[in-house]
């Protein structure tokens, strides 16, 4: 049995549905899907890349990606990397650890249509500059 609880459309474009589920032994659990389209993403980094000229760079900033949150955290998750511990790290600075992966993750050729530049990209963590 699959009963649909509940269904969540975030404004990142995240939908994400509950449902009722058997479990094993016949309990009933909860499980959550949670989906995205990323096509209009990679159809706009396209654009992005068709277009991309030194007038993109925008003083020592440079916007080399757009990426859905599900795809980040498939990458994570394949990687066995927490996606909370991971963001938390990355916004507070706490360490390097975060923008190494997210270098190794814009720079991985499975998300070179994420990037909105072609080449490779330099995200070097706080403590390299």
């Amino acid at each position: 049995m699959k009963k649909l609880l509940d269904v969540e459309h975030t404004p990142d474009g995240l939908i994400r549905r509950d449902f009722l589920i058997n479990g094993p032994n016949g309990q009933k659990q909860i499980a959550r899907e949670t989906y995205q389209d990323v096509q209009p993403v990679l159809d706009a980094n396209k654009r992005w890349q068709n277009a991309a000229t030194q007038h993109t760079r925008r003083g020592s900033f440079n916007y080399v990606a757009e990426i859905p949150r599900n795809a980040v955290k498939l990458y994570l998750t394949l990687r066995g990397i927490n996606y909370e511990a991971f963001y938390k790290e990355f916004v507070l600075g706490e360490s390097d650890r975060a923008q190494k992966i997210l270098n190794e993750m814009l720079n991985d050729s499975n998300f070179k249509d994420f990037r909105t530049n072609l080449g490779r990209v330099d995200m070097r963590p706080r403590s390299w500059v």
